[in-house]
């Protein structure tokens, strides 16, 4: 088959290359006319020179724009659907604005790494926003409290280039979708003050996560924090004003945790050693409440380090040992405690 004749093929060149341009300046020049304040050097009328307004970056070409960047101007306004058809796009940064409308749909715009859409006013986010963005790493979408109720999809773990999720406070429902073995390259996981709600998804187990913000879901997430013992990358846990239950799990190999916040959910249970190191004597104390399945009568009562203050309990004068475990008739069912019945820390154990 022979070859095209070169100026033919030139031309074609010329004329997709000027079409690309034609399309991106187009958009600018939708984008310039659905926000105000202008900045001082764009039009509404022309695109023409669109490259070099202010917060436009372009291509080594000049014709296809790669970065939008007008954060913190008190800009009002909507984004066009139009942006989506920038493909060279890398970088939209609008943080710190007062925008309000839809979150376009950014969709297959593979080129897409950063997205900063944080503290704004929009109301919507169109469907599909995140499908095909494989080179995203940032994504913030947090502090847009007037976003209508909306729930994160599967199409998450597309985003394999993904380091950090910020979308605390926008009205995110539903459950936490369990995509995270998609997203090797996670770091920082920020949802709080949501309505999450279920349980902690199981692929968060080994994931490369640091630093983990699920506090203040409305309704509290719920069921077991074993997972986390398995996440040996984490940094910061905030899981408090929550309804998790059950044991707080072994963080032995969690060895970079420095801030650690379960308070306000339903844990019981002993404290695992890789956290604190509790007396004998609550020790022998927290294997009768276990014996029992922790009832929340003994796992709500028995919140400190000396058991001498505890309902139900009776120590000797000094307050150094326990003379009576009283727990008759409080319908407890559980194992056999008399092994424990035999410890030295304490006398007289009643549970019948």
């Amino acid at each position: 088959m022979g070859q095209g004749h070169p100026a033919l093929l030139l031309s074609l060149s010329l004329l997709l290359l000027s079409s690309a341009t034609a399309d991106d300046g187009s958009a600018i020049l939708k984008l310039a006319n659905s926000i105000t304040p202008l900045p001082s050097d764009w039009s509404t009328k022309s695109p023409n020179g669109f490259c070099s307004w202010r917060g436009i970056k372009c291509d080594s070409s000049n014709t296809r724009v790669t970065s939008i960047s007008l954060s913190k101007l008190s800009l009002s306004g909507t984004l066009p659907p139009e942006i989506s058809t920038l493909s060279e796009l890398q970088s939209l940064t609008f943080q710190d604005n007062q925008l309000s409308g839809a979150i376009p749909s950014l969709a297959n715009l593979t080129n897409l790494q950063t997205i900063l859409l944080n503290t704004n006013n929009f109301t919507s986010i169109s469907p599909g926003f995140l499908q095909g963005l494989t080179s995203l790493q940032t994504l913030s979408v947090g502090g847009n409290v007037n976003l209508s109720p909306w729930q994160l999809t599967a199409d998450l773990a597309q985003c394999a280039s993904l380091t950090t999720l910020t979308a605390n406070e926008c009205n995110l429902f539903g459950s936490i979708p369990d995509v995270f073995e998609s997203l090797p390259s996670l770091q920082n996981l920020r949802l709080s003050y949501n309505n999450f709600t279920g349980a902690l998804p199981p692929s968060f187990a080994n994931s490369g996560i640091q630093n983990l913000w699920l506090n203040n879901q409305q309704n509290g997430l719920t069921g077991s924090i074993e997972v986390i013992g398995s996440m040996t990358q984490l940094a910061q846990v905030w899981l408090h004003k929550n309804e998790f239950t059950g044991p707080i799990p072994d963080l032995t190999e969690c060895k970079s945790i420095f801030d650690l916040q379960l308070r306000d959910n339903q844990l019981s249970g002993i404290v695992p050693a890789s956290l604190v190191s509790l007396p004998k004597l609550v020790m022998a104390m927290l294997e009768i409440a276990g014996g029992f399945g922790y009832p929340s009568i003994l796992s709500d009562g028995w919140d400190d380090n000396n058991a001498c203050g505890w309902a139900f309990v009776t120590c000797d004068a000094d307050k150094k040992n326990v003379v009576t475990v009283n727990l008759a008739k409080q319908h407890f069912a559980g194992e056999d405690l008399s092994i424990i019945c035999q410890a030295r820390f304490f006398k007289k154990l009643v549970s019948q």
